[in-house]
């Protein structure tokens, strides 16, 4: 049996139909919609408005306007104070970058585990350096996520309301985590905890001061090229705390996306089961109409609006997921290695302590991105599994058209520069990435001498 093909969305036709549609449903418009769409239901700049506030204390956001009630309030000026003060912080961590720089190239590298542990600081702070010039570069691009998920309008829309309450429970416990990680880790630079963290330093009374022995026993690289300085003290400090802080906020930023968009996706795929029942229903007390056929089109429609919505997240946040991916692997593995140092983890209360606090936090910073990644490809698809069974009265082209893009067309979801899409089979591929690379490192673990600089680790 064929059906005809109706342009549903030209200008009268529409019209047309909404009337049916709302004459068979008793649907009224509501004030704020629009031939029959509504605007998402999320404020999503309102939503992550205390979240932006901190991105830029901390100097990772340099827009303007992060305290206004809208997202068009947002600028991106070169002149402003959030671009002056991420320009400052960039050029601190950068002399830290080239510091380690040197230090790595200088560092003695004989087997795999050496070489893995001579790169640890450079390429924690080069993936903090990254992150900074990357937002000041795609500043204009963040305004645009708000822009695009504003300006996007859906037929059928449900509001989230947990995804403020995640907002804050997430980045809670993630930075709280970190800041107490951290503490514990630098207790190892101070000669008052010498007699529980294992150190073992001659003549530590000639430190004049508690911050010229940080220095010195987490910066002495440093002090080889420009000796003390109380100034270099602060600087090599400062430099460090951003790192560490612009790492935990781009990764949690990139689940929160994550987070909005799956939902979105996940409701989409509710509505759409709802409405397969009641289609089912409406058959057995009456024939087909143009409303019910609408319906489903709708759902379609509203498909291609979140991924075109999904499309202008990616390309934002596909430099970040690889890198991310790949400077939490590389830490993972080096905690896990350091784990398996029964003379470190014996000797020093503060390694016994931070070694499996920093190997948990990384794992689960990771994993929450994972999760939340993977649900978009999940729910993307998941759709194609309900059209199947959309009643062949309602199949229609369009329906067809999603029904095939999602079944056989390319994977939809969150991309690391196109070289791979999180999805829950790719979640297994990092713990095979994982145990790979501790095969390669164990090798070397019994001619690798010196521990590593645990400074580094975040």
């Amino acid at each position: 049996m064929a059906f005809p093909v109706v342009d549903f969305f030209s200008k009268n036709v529409y019209t047309e139909n909404f009337k049916a549609f709302e004459a068979v449903y008793g649907m009224k418009k509501k004030p704020e919609e629009k031939d029959g769409k509504v605007a998402m239901a999320d404020n999503l700049f309102l939503d992550m408005r205390g979240y932006l506030i901190f991105g830029r204390v901390i100097g990772v956001i340099p827009l303007s306007g992060v305290f206004g009630l809208s997202h068009k309030s947002l600028r991106f000026k070169m002149l402003s104070v959030p671009v002056i003060v991420s320009l400052c912080i960039t050029l601190i961590v950068s002399l830290s970058t080239v510091m380690s720089l040197l230090h790595s190239i200088k560092s003695s590298k004989s087997n795999a585990l050496e070489i893995a542990r001579s790169v640890q600081g450079f390429s924690f702070i080069l993936w903090g350096f990254f992150c900074y010039i990357y937002f000041l570069l795609r500043a204009e691009s963040i305004i645009n996520i708000f822009k695009t998920w504003e300006k996007s309008t859906l037929y059928h829309s449900v509001k989230d309301k947990t995804f403020p309450r995640d907002i804050i429970l997430i980045s809670t416990i993630v930075f709280v985590s970190a800041t107490l990680e951290t503490t514990v880790n630098h207790m190892e630079y101070f000669p008052q905890f010498d007699g529980i963290n294992g150190m073992s330093v001659k003549n530590a009374s000639k430190y004049g001061s508690a911050l010229e022995a940080y220095y010195w026993r987490s910066n002495g690289h440093w002090g080889r090229h420009f000796g003390y300085h109380p100034l270099l003290a602060v600087l090599s400090f400062v430099s460090h705390k951003f790192v560490l802080f612009c790492w935990n906020y781009v990764d949690v930023l990139m689940i929160i996306f994550a987070r909005a968009l799956y939902f979105k996706f996940k409701g989409l795929c509710q509505i759409a089961v709802e409405n397969l029942k009641s289609s089912k229903e409406s058959l057995k007390i009456r024939p087909m109409g143009i409303a019910d056929q609408l319906t489903w089109v709708q759902i379609v429609k509203d498909h291609d609006t979140l991924c075109n919505i999904l499309e202008a997240f990616e390309k934002f946040l596909s430099p970040l997921i690889f890198g991310s991916y790949t400077t939490n692997i590389y830490y993972i593995c080096m905690q896990l290695i350091d784990g398996l140092t029964p003379d470190k983890i014996a000797h020093s209360v503060v390694h016994s302590i931070f070694t499996p606090w920093s190997f948990l936090h990384l794992t689960m910073r990771i994993f929450l991105l994972s999760v939340t990644a993977a649900r978009i490809n999940l729910y993307a698809h998941e759709i194609g599994n309900i059209l199947k069974k959309c009643p062949i009265e309602f199949y229609d082209a369009e329906v067809a058209r999603v029904d095939k893009h999602v079944t056989a067309g390319p994977d939809i979801g969150l991309s690391g520069l196109g070289c791979f899409i999180v999805t829950k089979p790719f979640i297994l591929s990092i713990v095979n990435v994982i145990f790979t690379v501790e095969i390669v490192l164990l090798q070397g673990l019994s001619s690798a001498t010196g521990p590593c600089t645990a400074s580094t680790k975040s």
